[in-house]
């Protein structure tokens, strides 16, 4: 039997076939999905960023607000910044998207020795000494909050 006999018999024909369609799902598979390290990427990603959309934030938009402006009163000067008002209000913080809603409502503030404004990460970083940041992180990682003030 040549190798053209063989190719026109029937049930090769059909495994042939069957064989060409799984290979073309499997490619249309491998275009249109996520691989898992693209998935751990996207993860990663979140996890640096503190988003969560499926968990809501626990407090009116007015609560964000107020501890926005009680954060901005107490690190209103460098050199004497009211540590504890701002770790109290970071305690008040039930899960990431508070943080979240605290960061937005904060916004870009200027502060009495800065040029410009700064949003409250920045704020913190410039402020706060290492220990006051590790203290301030201390409190979100022991309510599972993942934020991180750098």
């Amino acid at each position: 039997m040549g190798l053209g006999q063989f190719f026109e018999n029937k049930n090769v024909k059909i495994i042939l076939g069957i064989a060409a369609v799984i290979s073309l799902l499997m490619l249309i598979n491998k275009l249109f999905s996520k691989s898992e390290e693209e998935l751990n990427n996207e993860k990663a990603l979140k996890s640096r960023r503190g988003t969560y959309k499926d968990v809501p934030p626990s407090y009116p938009d007015y609560v964000y607000q107020d501890y926005a402006d009680s954060l901005q009163d107490a690190l209103a000067v460098d050199l004497t910044e009211d540590e504890e008002t701002v770790y109290s209000i970071f305690s008040a913080m039930k899960n990431i998207s508070d943080v979240n809603k605290l960061i937005e409502f904060y916004g870009k503030r200027r502060l009495a020795s800065s040029i410009g404004g700064r949003s409250l990460p920045e704020t913190i970083s410039k402020l706060f000494n290492p220990s006051e940041k590790a203290k301030l992180n201390g409190i979100l990682r022991k309510k599972g909050i993942n934020y991180k003030f750098g």
